[in-house]
């Protein structure tokens, strides 16, 4: 059983790891609770990228009902965050989902909340839940059992008496009275960003719980995202090549290759510039997986400052010349970005080449690696002991680049730090790459 839900755990976590990043949950559809002739024939679901630690969600779902009137129990779940500060709430609210409504043919709707049990299926690694609440006072999960058996917040309970550990989740449960022909359901709430190490934010969705209604699909579906934080946007596009992304404002880029700048990612990918709105529709939509989406910089990682990157892909014309930076290609064109870090471009791949630029080479500009550093020393020889040629500075606001100069053989035997040359005016000086930020252009 342990060693099931071990490796369970990387499906829930998305790939989230106790080292890397912090898991909060999965936005997620609504689902019967029980068996049902009900159809989903649609919905529009909108997902805003929002300032701050949460996104918010608008989903718009019309049911089908047959001839007669009934009530369908239903439910919404929110998987357990992992590797966070919070504690098992015994109420089952969710620590990181807020303001939760439904409002269904016009009428608000009230929910129960309960912790509940994920039961996996071997053989697709999918699960579902029955929403049928456990029994806390046999059901502990971490911090409530000795760390020899949940060592770590892991989205496990354990039931001492039964021998027995599970996976459970937050379920948000309520009567829904379906009424003949169509019906209406609002479904408004908002839920925090997880986190990866390199990433602004890593937004899990799970789509794949719509087959369980009675049509085993979405008869008319649309996915609107929302980008208000301002920074872009990558969605793996495996999911949605049935058709193309449209973007309603700004700009939106189908991969057929993104690099993240130290390896190639050769499965489709949208990327979408800072500030769109895009949309996605399909009919007769089965999702077979679900979809996270993640910040730009999943592609464009030399805006990132996690990182020291000493070399990148770039794009040359025919003569040799600097295009700018390579970030993937559709196909039949390079996308890149030029000077300015969101200025994006697409060139065409034909008698034009992607070659690796690096700082020992003498390619790129160096600048003052912000915000872990205000002001950096320049020297006269690559040596920490060497005399000062002048300092650099950057600000929010202010981020001058210099030319790189290539690597520099370091004067002093026992000085551990690797320098390169940096041309400052008409001076040449030298920098510990630690303190800089290398980016290829």
């Amino acid at each position: 059983m342990r060693k099931w839900i071990c490796l369970c755990l990387s499906l829930v976590c998305m790939a989230v790891s106790a080292q890397d990043g912090v898991y909060y949950t999965s936005g997620s559809m609504l689902v019967p609770a029980e068996q049902t002739d009900i159809k989903l024939s649609k919905e529009v679901l909108t997902i805003t990228i929002e300032q701050g630690e949460y996104a918010s969600v608008d989903a718009y779902y019309e049911f089908m009902n047959g001839n007669a009137p009934k009530q369908v129990r239903m439910g919404f779940e929110a998987d357990a965050p992992y590797n966070t500060p919070a504690k098992l709430d015994h109420k089952g609210l969710h620590p990181y989902v807020k303001d939760f409504a439904l409002v269904m043919n016009d009428q608000p709707i009230a929910y129960t909340n309960a912790v509940v049990a994920k039961d996996f299926d071997d053989e697709d690694g999918q699960h579902t839940i029955d929403f049928k609440p456990l029994d806390l006072k046999e059901w502990k999960a971490f911090g409530e059992v000795s760390d020899q058996v949940i060592a770590f917040q892991d989205g496990t309970m354990h039931n001492a008496r039964l021998d027995s550990t599970v996976y459970y989740a937050y379920g948000y449960v309520f009567e829904a009275d379906f009424q003949p022909g169509k019906n209406i359901v609002r479904h408004t709430y908002q839920y925090r960003f997880s986190n990866i190490v390199g990433l602004d934010f890593t937004l899990p969705y799970w789509l794949a719980p719509a087959i369980r209604w009675a049509n085993n699909r979405i008869d008319d579906f649309t996915l609107r995202i929302i980008d208000k934080r301002g920074k872009g946007f990558v969605l793996n596009d495996e999911l949605f090549e049935g058709s193309s992304f449209v973007a309603k404002e700004g700009e939106c880029y189908q991969l057929q290759q993104i690099y993240n700048g130290w390896d190639f990612d050769e499965e489709p990918h949208l990327l979408a510039t800072p500030g769109s709105t895009v949309e996605w529709h399909a009919k007769n939509f089965r999702p077979t997986r679900n979809m996270t989406i993640n910040s730009s910089d999943q592609v464009n990682t030399y805006l990132s400052t996690t990182f020291h990157f000493t070399s990148g892909m770039v794009v040359l014309d025919k003569d040799g010349k600097l295009l700018g930076r390579y970030m993937g290609h559709t196909g039949k064109n390079y996308l890149i970005t030029e000077g300015d870090d969101s200025n994006f471009k697409l060139v065409p791949q034909k008698k034009n080449q992607v070659v690796e630029y690096s700082a020992k080479d003498g390619h790129g500009s160096l600048s003052v690696y912000y915000p872990q550093y205000k002001s950096v020393n320049i020297r006269k020889a690559p040596n920490v002991k060497a005399a000062k040629l002048c300092t650099i500075t950057a600000s929010e606001t202010s981020q001058p680049s210099y030319p790189c100069r290539g690597k520099a053989n370091d004067t002093n035997p026992n000085d551990v730090y690797e320098w390169f040359g940096i041309q400052i005016g008409d001076q040449v000086g030298y920098v510990r790459s630690d303190l800089v930020r290398w980016k290829p252009e």
